[in-house]
């Protein structure tokens, strides 16, 4: 048994919710996983902990998904940090990257000092990106690694990374729980060795999703009705199409509601939306099925609108925006403009990270506080907030659910404030005493010690040939399938049956058969000529003046057909190993009778004879190992 250690160490994410990047590091190999800003601050601050890491030993960049927090730092990372080395992402992540992080340039009102990359920094990123498909097995530098459906948004990825045997699954934002759109995380088929996974609502369980949809459409009805509007800052892409599923069929179903418009602002509305329409395939069967009705993207009853000045004041609306942590854009300016009128609603539905004004406010409405600080000083809130979560984050009971699963040997423990994370990690010990846990702070390292068993189960002839009492070596094929069992097995391939049951693979045998034919001679006197050359010859049939016989030289057979006044000779052997060799020195000296058309007097081949043909087959065989066949 030996004992290694994974080094995994977050630059962000460590005790926090924000700039995901977690530094994997093991044999000699780096991978990291996420490269994201932090939404709650700006410039320089909003990055991950980068400065001592020596950005030259990262092997690959692998991303989860499309959200600010899990990639906006690669533009920086790229071109200023200097990262060379590949980027490996789902076909919408990059899609949508390009998208959000262009859109995030053009709408953040700060500093043009703080910008920490520009939009030519992003498009030179994107000639760094590959896409992969989930399940798809790729290989870099010795590190193999592909992905799984997370559920969490469109594209969504966990990663799982193997270096030298020992797999690290990391989850990314993940969630068990299917929705109107998507299909819930899948679970791999094939447990870790160390699971690193999100811890964002801690010990905190989500309510049933009929019980929140239920919620938020009746708060949404008695502010329309009571003359107010509501504002949803949602992320522009992810719960946002969730919640725009959920208005169209609130509204579908209720006609007195339809006389108060549902707009969705965005610049990116119609170009996300035709992402949406384009990777229908990755969504749940629901929406599939309902593609081949109509477009579930088309709505009847929500109207789409690329800037705020083309909505209409005038009447109580539903108005959904980003982004959803309220610090800039079109949700910051509408709150600006509704906070003071108490008939107005604000409902926060996503998670809310701290420092934002999302985040100050839901924790304002809980005090029953009217004024709150940001950091462009203090401001006064008197309209509605609530929280209706309809957050794709897994909870206690999915996380719970999920490494009672996948049975990992050690935990990892990111994306979660340091209160939350903890709460999580003492349930998760206390359900899983036997599994280790790690919660580091970022730019803190979790050491995981991992136990390498080199031991291998010996089976079939291979065990029977091995003495208890007395060492020795043997010869086979080492099979590992963690897919169908822990163990790894020492098997021989000539065992054929062991060998398709342990591996899963039949062995197939090719035979070659190949046919020469000989003039004005006997069958009966081919053969003597071939005795007379290999001395290994074993007589199957032969009789003088008969039609017909056969001989076995090694592992090559030969037949001897009278056909009309001349003898048709047919050879049958394996085509791989010393009968492939053999059977081609025995088609050699046939070939020479036809040749000579001389059986009389013929000298037997000497050792030195087969050298050049040994040399012609390139069998990597010596005249030593054919020497015994001939005389």
């Amino acid at each position: 048994m030996e004992e290694d250690q994974v080094r995994i160490t977050p630059l962000g994410a460590g005790q926090e919710v924000g700039r995901s990047a977690i530094l994997l590091q093991y044999h000699g190999k780096t991978v990291l996983l996420d490269c994201g800003i932090h939404p709650g601050h700006s410039g320089a601050l909003s990055l991950p902990f980068l400065d001592g890491v020596d950005i030259a030993s990262i092997d690959l960049l692998l991303i989860s998904h499309f959200h600010l927090d899990h990639c906006g730092a690669i533009p920086h990372f790229t071109q200023k940090y200097g990262y060379k080395g590949p980027i490996y992402m789902t076909a919408p992540t990059r899609a949508f990257y390009q998208l959000i992080l262009s859109d995030y340039v053009r709408v953040s009102h700060i500093d043009a000092r703080d910008f920490v990359f520009s939009q030519a920094d992003i498009q030179n990123s994107l000639d760094m990106i590959t896409t992969v498909n989930y399940h798809q097995r790729c290989e870099h530098n010795g590190i193999k690694f592909w992905c799984y459906n997370a559920g969490h948004v469109l594209g969504a990825a966990c990663w799982m990374v193997e270096i030298d045997g020992v797999r690290v699954l990391y989850t990314g934002d993940f969630t068990l729980h299917p929705d109107r759109h998507l299909g819930g995380a899948e679970i791999p088929d094939v447990s870790p060795d160390i699971l690193i996974v999100e811890s964002t609502y801690g010990t905190q369980r989500h309510e049933p999703a009929d019980e929140r949809e239920g919620r938020l459409t009746r708060s949404i009805a008695r502010t329309l009705q009571g003359g107010g509007n509501v504002l949803l800052p949602v992320f522009a892409l992810g719960r946002a199409q969730e919640l725009l599923l959920v208005l169209e069929d609130f509204w579908s179903a209720h006609p007195e509601l339809q006389g108060y418009p549902v707009y969705y602002i965005s610049p990116l509305a119609q170009r996300c939306l035709q992402i949406f329409r384009t990777y229908v395939y990755m969504m749940n069967q629901r929406v599939q099925d309902q593609c081949n009705v109509s477009n579930p993207w088309n709505f009847a009853h929500i109207t789409e609108l690329d800037r705020l000045e083309r909505y209409d004041p005038s009447v109580p609306c539903v108005v959904m925006c980003s982004p959803g942590m309220l610090q800039s854009g079109v949700s910051r300016q509408l709150f600006d403009m509704w906070r003071e009128d108490s008939k107005n609603l604000v409902v926060i539905t996503g998670y809310a990270v701290e420092d934002t004004v999302a985040k100050t406010i839901q924790q304002s409405a809980s005090r029953d506080a009217r004024k709150i600080m940001t950091k462009q000083g203090e401001i006064e809130v008197n309209c509605g907030v609530e929280v209706v979560s309809f957050s794709a984050h897994s909870d206690c009971t999915q996380t719970t659910e999920f490494v009672r699963r996948i049975r990992p040997s050690q935990i990892v423990l990111v994306h979660g404030e340091e209160h939350q994370m903890g709460n999580l990690r003492r349930h998760l010990e206390k359900k899983f005493p036997a599994i280790q846990l790690w919660s580091p702070a970022s730019e803190r390292s979790a050491v995981c010690t991992i136990s390498r068993d080199r031991r291998a189960v010996a089976l079939g002839t291979i065990a029977q040939s091995i003495n208890d009492k007395k060492p020795a070596v043997v010869d086979g094929l080492v099979v590992s399938r963690p897919e169908v069992t822990s163990e790894v097995m020492l098997v021989d391939p000539d065992d054929r049956e062991i060998f398709a049951l342990h591996t899963g693979v039949q062995r197939s045998v090719i035979r070659s058969r190949s046919t020469v034919h000989v003039t004005s001679i006997t069958p009966d006197a081919v053969l003597r000529y071939l005795a007379a050359v290999f001395p290994e010859t074993e007589v199957i049939k032969a009789e003088p003046g008969a039609s017909s016989g056969s001989v076995a030289i090694g592992g090559v057979t030969v037949e001897a057909v009278q056909v009309g006044t001349g003898v048709t000779a047919t050879m049958e052997y394996l085509t791989d190993g010393l009968d492939r060799v053999v059977g081609e020195l025995v088609r050699a000296r046939i070939q020479r009778l036809v040749e000579t058309h001389d059986t009389t007097g013929v000298p037997r081949a000497g050792v030195t004879q087969v050298s050049s043909a040994l040399a012609e087959l390139g069998s990597g065989f010596t005249e030593a190992d054919v020497g015994h066949y001939l005389v």
